[in-house]
C-alpha cells in the first residue's frame, strides 16, 4: 500500500513539473510587406508568417525568418506576449517547447481607446473575378493622429477557407472591437494598405495560406 501511494505521489510530481501551456496551429499565412512610392514601383521589405488556429483566434504566432535564426512572437488576447529565437533547422518540427521565453504584458491602460477608431464596412471588391469583403479603420482622435502620424488603414478579406471569425492579431483595436460586438468580415487578411504623409503606400499582401501542424509548448511555471 505504501509503495502504491509513493508511486502515485511520484507520478503527480512529474505531471506538475512538466505542466505546460499548449498552443496549436493548423494554418500558416505568408505575408509580404512592401512599400510603394509615387512611381508605383514596389520595394520589398520583408516576409512575415502568421500561424493560426482555425477554431480559436485568441492567440497567434508571428514568425520572421532571419536565415540563421527564426524569431517568434506568440501573442495572446490577454495582452501577454512571448518572444523567442530558435535555430532555423530546429523550427521545422511539429512541436516546439519553449522553456520560459522572454515575455511582456500589455496592461489595459496601454490599449488604444476603442472610441478613437471607427470601422467602416465598404462595398465588396472584385479581384480576378473573385469577390472580397473590404473595410476601413478610420482614426478619429485628432491629437493622436498628429502625435502618432495615424492615417486610415484599408483591409481586404479572404474567406475561401470558411473561417468562423476574423483572423486579426489578438489585443489590437480590431480584435477588441470584434470582441465588443463590432461586425467584421470572417476570414484572413488578404491585403492591408496605408497611405503615408510622404506619398508612399505601405502594403501587406497575403502570398499563401497553407494547412500546417505546429504546437508551441511553454512551461506553466513561467511568469
Amino acid at each position: 500500500m505504501i509503495r502504491k501511494l509513493l508511486l502515485i505521489y511520484l507520478l503527480f510530481q512529474i505531471s506538475v513539473n512538466f505542466a505546460q501551456q499548449s498552443y496549436e496551429f493548423d494554418y500558416v499565412l505568408q505575408y509580404n510587406i512592401s512599400k510603394q512610392g509615387s512611381s508605383g514601383i514596389l520595394q520589398d521589405f520583408y516576409t512575415r508568417y502568421d500561424f493560426i488556429n482555425s477554431k480559436d483566434n485568441s492567440y497567434i504566432l508571428t514568425v520572421y525568418d532571419s536565415k540563421e535564426k527564426i524569431n517568434m512572437q506568440l501573442m495572446l488576447d490577454t495582452g501577454k506576449v512571448y518572444i523567442g529565437d530558435i535555430i532555423r533547422e530546429d523550427f521545422f518540427v511539429e512541436a516546439i517547447s519553449l522553456k520560459c521565453p522572454k515575455s511582456w504584458y500589455k496592461n489595459n491602460s496601454d490599449y488604444e481607446n476603442l472610441k478613437d477608431f471607427q470601422v467602416i464596412n465598404n462595398k465588396d471588391t472584385l479581384i480576378n473575378t473573385e469577390v472580397f469583403k473590404r473595410y476601413t479603420v478610420l482614426p478619429l482622435n485628432k491629437k493622436e493622429i498628429k502625435k502618432f502620424n495615424l492615417s486610415p488603414t484599408y483591409y481586404i478579406i479572404d474567406n475561401k477557407y470558411n473561417f468562423n471569425f476574423p483572423v486579426v492579431t489578438p489585443a489590437n483595436v480590431l480584435y477588441r472591437k470584434w470582441k465588443k460586438g463590432e461586425k467584421l468580415p470572417n476570414g484572413v487578411i488578404k491585403e492591408i494598405y496605408q497611405n503615408t504623409k510622404d506619398g508612399k503606400k505601405v502594403i501587406l499582401q497575403l502570398a499563401e495560406c497553407m494547412p500546417t501542424r505546429k504546437l508551441i509548448l511553454i512551461d506553466d511555471k513561467c511568469k
